[in-house]
């Protein structure tokens, strides 16, 4: 049985080779027993077309165009064409149209594949003309599905698409153009509007430049002395919070040792560093000829402790 199958196969496989060897075959002695004399009007136009389209084969090998298709539809015009003759030799009704509609629709794809193969060159050349305009991105997808479209030999789908990549073109020229023109409108307004107001808009950015320059001393001054003022109120806070700190430790006995040493190394350092920061503000102060304002300090905060035998408030 396995044996059987792959003789299958193998005829099978060489009948599809062979079918296009065939058609040719049919085609290249097609004519050589019809005597033209006797064939009148449909019978001579079809036998003249049959004979057109065989020739072009090779214009179309040539230009690198597949001919299966031409060939399958030449070997059907040409088994119409001599059915119909074999008919009228034996003095039967015999007609030629079938035969001659199907070769003249097989010289008008010919036709078309020509037509086709210049059209993807010239769409070629103008996307690479566009490259440096637009964005060809979709437009060479579109010419890559029409290339892929004309080597299977549907021509007839080939052309949708070459329409398309131009209509995608002439969008996107368009798009184009429609920005390009709101930008040089953009920029002759801005330029016209600058030309026309000058001198208002001189004033307008020398205002600020003056004004800080008239300031500036007392703009750094206010800053300066707002900074100082938060860094004193900040240190009045965290006094009183050494003050509770001690409170709790040495008169309620609320914390442990470690706690009240911890909490009062970081409440002495930042109150350092606030002074310091202090210091560097006045120095600055001193520098603009001002002095640094004080802040009333505010009354030192009480707190009700429960005194503890053996711990005294520092």
């Amino acid at each position: 049985m396995k044996t059987n199958k792959k003789t299958l196969l193998a005829i099978l496989f060489l009948a599809i080779l062979l079918l296009p060897l065939a058609a040719m075959a049919q085609t290249n002695t097609f004519g050589k027993d019809i005597n033209k004399s006797t064939l009148q009007s449909d019978a001579l136009l079809a036998y003249n077309q049959i004979m057109d389209n065989t020739s072009k084969l090779v214009d179309l090998n040539q230009r690198g165009i597949g001919t299966a298709r031409f060939e399958d539809e030449i070997y059907i015009a040409t088994e119409l064409f001599e059915t119909a003759y074999a008919s009228q030799q034996q003095g039967l009704r015999a007609s030629f149209t079938d035969a001659l509609a199907r070769s003249k629709q097989t010289a008008q794809t010919i036709e078309t594949a020509f037509g086709m193969k210049d059209e993807l060159v010239v769409l070629k050349e103008e996307i690479d003309l566009e490259k440096t305009e637009i964005d060809t991105t979709t437009v060479t997808d579109l010419y890559n599905k029409a290339e892929q479209e004309f080597g299977d030999q549907r021509f007839e789908k080939t052309l949708e698409y070459i329409n398309s990549a131009y209509e995608k073109i002439s969008e996107l020229q368009s798009a184009q153009a429609k920005s390009s023109a709101m930008l040089i409108a953009s920029q002759q307004n801005l330029t016209s509007f600058v030309s026309q107001n000058w001198l208002l808009l001189a004033i307008l950015f020398s205002i600020p430049i003056i004004i800080y320059g008239l300031f500036r001393k007392q703009m750094k001054r206010v800053i300066l002395q707002r900074k100082h003022n938060m860094n004193e109120t900040e240190v009045e806070v965290l006094k009183n919070e050494i003050r509770k700190t001690q409170a709790e430790y040495f008169v309620n006995g609320k914390l442990a040792e470690g706690t009240y040493h911890i909490r009062t190394k970081i409440y002495g350092d930042k109150i350092r560093d606030l002074n310091k920061e202090n210091a560097l503000i006045e120095e600055q102060m001193s520098g603009l000829g001002h002095a640094v304002a004080r802040l009333e300090k505010p009354a030192e905060k009480k707190f009700a402790y429960k005194e503890k035998k053996g711990k005294k408030l520092k």
